[in-house]
């Protein structure tokens, strides 16, 4: 059935019999993985309950689309924000057919950020935080609840996130209003950022990079983008890095490779390029 589908392998071994079901449903691993949907209020108790104390991996797409279900996403989230001790990864993903929204959609996506605004994460290894665009001409179509998401982004600023690791960032940065040095970021060693469309500031990606002071491994991804800075800026330098990764969208120009114009990298080591059309 439908449920079944959602829940995965822990409910599925569970109807096999009853040696299965005991063993399912007191193995905390397989409750590990929480997926929090506007579907899945009884799983995601189930797992909070029966993982016990193991560490637990937190995926939450919210689609901006389906404004009924903002509602029902915040109380999904509440679920699990008694558990942040034990997230060892989380994943936050927006997604959307079209960019509309009225009413009040932007207010509770807010509420969604605020509600993961300042979270003591002590286990986090990884996180990613991704917000996925329409390949369509959208540029002229964002709308203030996307502006909002795409440029003034909170989300992550005041984490307490000592062993975080790994770092994924799509359409996506944290803004801290002290610069790098209010970025939690310090322990960072890989990070991949996505650039898929719009206009993004320089300095802004600069600080989150400076902001991981033991980045070594960083894969840049850009798309139909581009950047805005100075032009009399001069570039930050970022030693930490040893391996790059470009890959790029060639259109005829080159735009979103402005990017490289704020920023460099001299101890980097190895470079890889892959050119895109």
């Amino acid at each position: 059935t439908s449920g079944l589908s959602e829940v995965g392998t822990s409910i599925i071994l569970s109807h096999v019999n009853q040696r299965l079901r005991r063993l399912a449903l007191s193995t905390a691993d397989l409750w590990s993985n929480i997926t929090v949907s506007t579907r899945s209020k009884s799983f995601i108790e189930a797992c909070v309950s029966r993982s016990g104390d193991s560490l637990i991996d937190v995926s939450c797409l919210i689609n901006l689309s389906r404004r009924p279900e903002f509602q029902r996403i915040v109380d999904a989230i509440a679920l699990v924000l008694p558990t942040t001790s034990r997230w060892r990864r989380f994943k936050l993903e927006f997604t959307s057919e079209s960019y509309y929204l009225g009413g009040d959609g932007p207010l509770v996506i807010r509420e969604v950020i605020s509600m993961l605004d300042q979270l003591f994460l002590p286990n986090l290894q990884s996180a990613e935080l991704k917000h996925n665009i329409p390949s369509s001409n959208f540029a002229s179509l964002l709308p203030p609840h996307s502006i909002f998401l795409l440029t003034l982004s909170s989300c992550g600023v005041n984490w307490v996130v000592p062993q975080l690791r790994s770092l994924q960032l799509k359409n996506y940065i944290p803004a801290g209003g002290g610069g790098p040095r209010a970025l939690p970021f310090v322990h960072v060693s890989s990070m991949d950022l996505h650039f898929s469309a719009s206009s993004w500031p320089s300095d802004r990606i600069a600080d989150c990079l400076v902001a991981c002071r033991q980045l070594a491994d960083l894969t840049l991804v850009l798309g139909r983008t581009w950047f805005v800075h100075s032009e009399t800026a001069i570039p930050i330098s970022l030693p930490s890095i040893r391996r790059l990764k470009l890959k790029f969208t060639y259109i005829g120009r080159t735009h979103s490779l402005d990017l490289l114009d704020a920023v460099a990298f001299p101890r980097c080591h190895d470079l890889s390029i892959h050119i895109a059309d």
